[in-house]
């Protein structure tokens, strides 16, 4: 099973139009990524639609039966690009200015991925509800469930904060945003859903990835479904994805770095 891993390798960018925005801090202006600008646009569109292709390749339910390699296929198409989501958090702190006429579709696409995430999570809870003890259920998703709503919440604030820019009230749809992932909040869940995958830190009694292939033959969840595994796996690491973007605008937006997304290395 590959484990999507927080750190962000060094990418190099590319070059497009020299943008300006008077309201954008110099030094995210699109000009000063020079020549690297295309390039980091392309990326940061190859890993939105990474994550968009892994959520919508999971199923739910019944219709989970057969899947296991289309999930695993945007599996691998995720690895190829994990070391971009950070640099597409960059551009997603400023949607209008790096993607101009683009932006709608970008905007159609992280409500998608919302969307989709919302189905699959109330999926997860189901299966959770029918291979483990009512007691280490509680205890689970006790811990696992703040790190789920953190991450959600945060990808909802940065597609409202996008949506709704040059509105009069934008400021506050900004600070909505900044205020989800203030504090480490972002970080903490990307690390926090890695180790319900990994069962370290605290759940070392609560690892996703053991319990998923054991299931539970009694109620006709069996060891080892490939196609339960699997999707569930990709529901966990779609969720890391989009903390790590959602911690990468934080970054910029905080510090009014264009290299910020670095700090997601931490």
């Amino acid at each position: 099973m590959r484990i999507l891993p927080l750190a962000i390798s060094t990418l190099g960018f590319a070059s497009a139009s020299d943008l300006y925005n008077s309201d954008l801090p110099t030094v995210l202006q699109p000009h000063h990524f020079g020549e690297d600008l295309p390039t980091r646009q392309a990326n940061a569109k190859k890993a939105l639609h990474a994550i968009r292709t892994l959520s919508s390749s999971i199923q739910a339910g019944e219709a989970v039966k057969g899947t296991a390699d289309a999930v695993g296929g945007a599996l691998d198409l995720l690895e190829e690009v994990n070391p971009v989501f950070a640099v597409l958090g960059v551009f997603l702190s400023f949607l209008e200015i790096f993607f101009g006429s683009d932006s709608q579709m970008i905007l159609d696409e992280l409500k998608k991925i919302e969307e989709q995430i919302e189905r699959l999570r109330g999926d997860m809870q189901y299966f959770f509800s029918k291979v483990i003890d009512e007691q280490r259920q509680a205890a689970c998703f006790a811990q696992m469930a703040p790190y789920e709503n953190k991450i959600r919440a945060a990808w909802s604030a940065l597609t409202e904060m996008n949506k709704n820019h040059g509105a009069e009230n934008y400021q506050t749809y900004v600070n909505v945003f900044k205020d989800e992932c203030a504090n480490a909040q972002c970080s903490d869940a990307a690390h926090g859903i890695l180790n319900t995958i990994t069962g370290q830190g605290s759940f070392v009694q609560c690892d996703m990835m053991t319990i998923l292939y054991e299931g539970n033959p009694e109620g006709r969840f069996f060891k080892g479904v490939r196609d339960e595994v699997v999707s569930k796996a990709g529901y966990l690491q779609s969720l890391v994805a989009m903390a790590i973007t959602a911690e990468s605008a934080y970054q910029s937006l905080r510090n009014n770095d264009k290299d910020a997304w670095k700090a997601v290395n931490a």
